[in-house]
């Protein structure tokens, strides 16, 4: 996990730590903590997520410089397309695996 991304992202998109604070109920000073620690809950992680408008993945997973321009770093968006191309192979697979068992079937119940 990445907190210090907090800072970054409130300074890329000018929203001051005091406010960010605020705005999740809890006291700067503990923000602050929280990020150089690098421990926080997960609900306050949410709310700053959803605050500074970025997938709470992009805590785990990426830097400001990987961003693309709709705030998703580009390695999870390269892992998705990956991920998601992979699972349509294995549905196409599947599929096709059905289709032929079915045309078995159909071959046994004409030799009936």
């Amino acid at each position: 996990m990445n907190l210090q991304l907090i800072k970054e992202l409130c300074e890329k998109k000018k929203y001051k730590l005091n406010q960010l604070a605020c705005d999740i109920n809890m006291s700067e000073t503990n923000l602050h903590r929280c990020i150089r620690t690098n421990n926080i809950q997960a609900v306050e992680l949410e709310k700053i997520s959803i605050i500074l408008d970025v997938p709470v993945s992009v805590f785990f997973e990426g830097t400001p410089a990987e961003y693309s321009q709709n705030n998703i770093p580009v390695k999870a968006e390269e892992k998705t397309v990956e991920y998601m191309t992979k699972l349509m192979n294995e549905k196409d697979n599947v599929l096709k695996e059905k289709e032929r068992y079915i045309q078995l079937l159909l071959k046994n119940e004409d030799k009936e």
